[in-house]
């Protein structure tokens, strides 16, 4: 698959998210097992801007309005992000889908990591991507609460209703169990993004 094709995909898939989020999990549910590969280059896309936004903020002496978790002064805080970019949005995505597709039985769920691992991966991306990453692309400096709102509560709420949908179609449980599933399992998810992404 070329990177053209695949970037393609991408936006068609994210896309389809914001305007048929339904149709677009049947879509991605009903792929075959083998075709993980979706998810995995939108969290690389997802990633890979981060990371390149982080870059720019760094060399332009852009600093962090949210104080760094990390041991780092808060002008290199950008530099930091720009190399763990990457390795956390995997790291928080893989982390959430597993333990999802790990608690699931005990619930009554029924589904497989595999059948769905793209549908969520979409769930959570498409909202942190237009919430984190386009706010950044133009260099907005917001307050540390619109920060707060803007690049945390806002895309949250939007992943949680994305994800209890998805959590809910693959894995065949009611709306309460669905929500409590997405609730645990987006524990490491939020630790991650709130000690390392700012």
């Amino acid at each position: 698959m070329t990177i053209k094709l695949i970037i393609t995909k991408i936006f068609r898939l994210f896309t389809g998210f914001i305007l048929k989020p339904s149709a677009t999990t049947d879509e991605l549910l009903a792929a075959k097992p083998d075709g993980s590969a979706d998810g995995f280059f939108f969290i690389l896309f997802y990633g890979l801007l981060l990371s390149l936004i982080s870059l720019a903020y760094f060399f332009t002496g852009m600093v962090s309005p949210l104080k760094p978790f990390l041991a780092v002064s808060p002008g290199k805080a950008y530099l930091v992000q720009a190399f763990i970019s990457i390795p956390v949005s995997f790291s928080g995505v893989l982390a959430y889908c597993g333990l999802s597709s790990i608690l699931a039985p005990l619930i009554g769920g029924k589904g497989t990591f595999e059948k769905a691992f793209n549908a969520q991966v979409y769930a959570l991306l498409t909202p942190a991507l237009i919430f984190t990453i386009l706010p950044k692309l133009l260099f907005l400096q917001m307050p540390w609460l619109a920060a707060v709102l803007i690049c945390f509560i806002i895309p949250e709420l939007w992943i949680m209703i994305l994800s209890v949908k998805v959590i809910a179609r693959a894995y065949k449980l009611d709306i309460p169990g669905s929500f409590a599933l997405f609730f645990i399992s987006s524990i490491p998810l939020i630790l991650l993004d709130f000690v390392f992404v700012r």
